[in-house]
């Protein structure tokens, strides 16, 4: 027993029921203090108090220790370094990114630090070790090599705190863990072992409930692959429509998959192709084209766009001839076709009219093998699509055909089909379809048609999506089509609500002519007396402004170098704006510090 424990039983007890004796005090309290409560009387509860202030007191000031008092675990030295540390500058780079200045461009300067075989400094190790845990695009750069022989080995001792994403399986967690605990784990085993992640979810299948079935579900979306078929194939016959139609979607995934057979099989006959017969052309006489703003020309060559005699808008009323395919086994109608003899539709077509033109053919009943597949299920999309449910049909077995089907069935082009989808009276159903099939299999060639047309039929039931299909191009590709696509408007950048999302999607590194373009269109607009609403003083301005960061987000992506260039022009530009400058002003900082940072970083540091 302690003295401080004899003195707590004295207090409950009382110092006349309770005997003390000094020689009882542990190792804890030998010594002095032993010696000095000796020559303390302990006859009255004043007594009691004043040794309990002493040993009060003895405890606080604590006494030395030795190696042996703990039970020390020890490591192993991390191996010598072989990568040298970055050029002094750069460390500077780092407290000011790590503090929340610039922090966008961390991700840049680590694979600029890889590239170059240099290492993350010590210091800085465990503030990025943290946005790791927290951002992917940080994650993805932190190599082992950029991480350095001390980096690996903080990581190996201590995977929890400092490489939580790096986590490895933990088998007990998703055997007694809760759901939501669960789901991570196995995604954490899909990342680094998806056969034994199957494996595992295939073994608890049956005992789960069907939001958990669901939820686990997810996890394929992660190394997806043919080995998963014959999973999923298993679970299209679940009783939850929900499961059903997650499996559903990551089948159509596979483009190898008998799923995909079986809606390339059910489009067989969907379609019929009409003739085009035009009964009345209206001359269009086409805008003037912009002309470029004052200093682009002395950075970028300015793009010609020049129109042919056939170049001209047209209003083309369709006639319904003879199909020139046969027809449809579906006991229907072509959609949208009249039920006796009536005015067709009338569409604008850009370009002269394509010789053809699809019509679209429903089914009229859904039988098993189609629900089981997931055709006429609600898909639970946000708005929800506001279609027929025989329309829906259609467009979620359209939605599962790779577009090389369509090209190789009707011998055509993505754009000859896009151009002869617009004319019939189906367009949304059929595009939106093909937008979501060129999504979903990574088709350039569709993605680049549906741009190319110019389609931007809105509404209710279509909505192209620019920033997705961009991404399938080409950086090259890209930048030409934003090239058309914003000077063709004759009015500021944001004028079309799909410039911002288009752009948005040119994930690449700029080419020098396409930042300096971009940025003479930033200005131009932002000094435009009419400009959109997109570039009012609210949304450049405002807090969590939509401006800020697209203009953000451009400015990871150009090359840094063509605004250095550009500077007296920018700043001087950037003085007319008044109050609406602030965040063209940043986007020039963060230019600026891209700038240093890459010219940094060109020079080898020491170690």
């Amino acid at each position: 027993m302690t003295t401080w424990d004899d003195l707590v039983t004295r207090a409950l007890l009382g110092i006349r029921r309770q005997e003390h004796d000094n020689a009882s005090l542990s190792g804890e309290d030998e010594g002095a203090l032993a010696g000095f409560l000796e020559r303390m009387p302990l006859r009255t509860a004043g007594d009691l108090l004043r040794r309990a202030a002493v040993v009060s007191l003895h405890r606080r000031a604590g006494r030395y220790h030795t190696l042996e008092d703990f039970p020390w675990k020890t490591f192993a030295d991390a191996p010598t370094e072989t990568r040298p540390y970055p050029p002094k500058q750069v460390f500077q780079h780092l407290r000011q990114m790590l503090s929340g200045t610039f922090r966008e461009a961390l991700s840049e300067c680590l694979k600029l630090m890889d590239r170059e075989g240099m290492r993350i400094p010590e210091e800085f190790l465990p503030a990025i070790f943290e946005m790791g845990n927290q951002e992917k695009l940080i994650q993805d750069a932190l190599s082992p090599s950029l991480l350095g022989e001390r980096g690996q080995w903080l990581m190996h001792h201590n995977p929890e705190k400092w490489m939580r994403f790096a986590k490895p399986f933990d088998h007990d967690l998703w055997t007694h863990g809760k759901s939501f605990q669960r789901q991570m784990q196995l995604a954490a085993l899909r990342r680094t072992d998806p056969h034994h992640a199957r494996e595992l979810l295939a073994s608890v299948w049956d005992k789960e409930p069907a939001k958990t079935r669901k939820e686990f579900l997810g996890t394929f979306q992660t190394n997806l692959s043919a080995a998963d078929e014959d999973f999923l194939e298993r679970i299209l016959d679940d009783k939850d429509n929900g499961v059903q139609l997650n499996a559903a979607t990551l089948l159509g995934k596979l483009p190898e998959s008998a799923f995909v057979g079986r809606m390339i099989a059910r489009t067989a006959n969907i379609f019929a192709l009409y003739p085009v017969n035009i009964e009345t052309t209206l001359a269009y006489t086409p805008p003037a084209v912009q002309q470029p703003f004052s200093g682009t020309s002395r950075f970028a060559p300015q793009p010609v766009i020049s129109y042919d005699a056939q170049d001209n808008t047209v209003l083309r009323k369709i006639l319904y001839g003879e199909p020139t395919v046969a027809s449809s086994p579906f006991p229907t109608r072509p959609l949208g076709s009249p039920a006796a003899p009536a005015k067709p539709d009338v569409r604008p077509v850009i370009g002269t009219p394509p010789p053809h033109f699809l019509a679209l053919i429903v089914p009229n009943t859904l039988d098993e093998s189609m629900k089981r597949d997931g055709i006429g299920q609600p898909t639970g999309n946000f708005p929800p699509d506001r279609l027929s449910g025989k329309e829906a049909w259609v467009r979620r077995m359209i939605d599962y055909v790779p577009p090389r089907v369509w090209r190789e069935r009707f011998g055509m082009t993505s754009l000859e089909l896009i151009r002869a989808a617009l004319v019939g009276h189906a367009a949304a159903i059929v595009l939106t379809g093909w937008q979501n099939a060129a999504l979903l299999y990574d088709d350039a060639d569709m993605a680049e048609g549906l741009l190319e047309s110019g389609f931007l039929y809105g509404g209710g039931n279509f909505m192209l999506n620019g920033g997705g299909l961009i991404k399938l191009l080409s950086p090259q590709k890209r930048e030409d089509m934003m090239w058309r696509v914003i000077r063709r408007q004759n009015a500021p950048m944001g004028a079309d609500k799909h410039t911002f999302s288009m752009l948005d999607g040119c994930i690449h590194a700029w080419s020098a002519p396409f930042t300096a373009f971009i940025l003479e269109e930033i200005i131009a607009s932002l000094l435009h007396p009419n400009r959109p609403p997109e570039w009012s003083r609210r949304r450049v301005l405002g807090n969590n402004s939509p401006v800020s960061s697209w203009l953000d987000n451009w400015g990871l992506f150009m090359d840094p170098q063509t605004p250095h260039d550009m500077m007296p022009y920018l700043t001087t530009s950037a003085s007319k704006m008044l109050g609406d400058g602030e965040a063209f002003q940043k986007l020039i900082k963060l230019l600026t510090f891209r700038y240093e940072l890459q010219h940094t970083l060109g020079e080898r540091g020491s170690s």
